[in-house]
């Protein structure tokens, strides 16, 4: 299976083409020795994501995309080059607290897992 889940930040204003919109979502994981991020291309294929994206996504947007991760091996003017791509399934805005004082919204609870206990939760990893 082939399942990502991210929840993240915009970094910059979509680029949005006929049929595909591209986002650069940033995601920050807490480690001992302070933040980390990590930047991720989201690709969407599909009117209905499309027209979300046009209408309501922009820089700093809060996100949750669930997709699947594609790479990819290109040549260009030629030198070879490899890009990851994270396709969108599904996505949705993520509330924050600036949102939840604002809109009255439920900020939304995502359960994690200790990775460093996994072989105990037996997760067949």
């Amino acid at each position: 299976m082939n399942k990502v889940i991210l929840i993240g930040n915009v970094g910059n204003e979509p680029e949005i083409k006929e049929k595909v919109a591209k986002i650069s979502l940033a995601t920050t994981e807490k480690t001992k020795n302070g933040n980390v991020t990590e930047w991720h291309k989201v690709v969407m294929f599909g009117e209905s994501r499309i027209n979300f994206v046009k209408n309501y996504v922009k820089k700093g947007s809060s996100l949750i995309v669930e997709g699947r991760i594609q790479y990819e091996k290109y040549e260009k003017d030629g030198k070879k080059y490899s890009s990851t791509n994270i396709i969108c399934d599904n996505l949705q805005f993520c509330p924050t607290n600036a949102n939840k004082e604002q809109s009255n919204e439920k900020v939304v609870q995502v359960p994690t897992v200790d990775t460093a206990n996994v072989e105990q939760l037996g997760i067949p990893f």
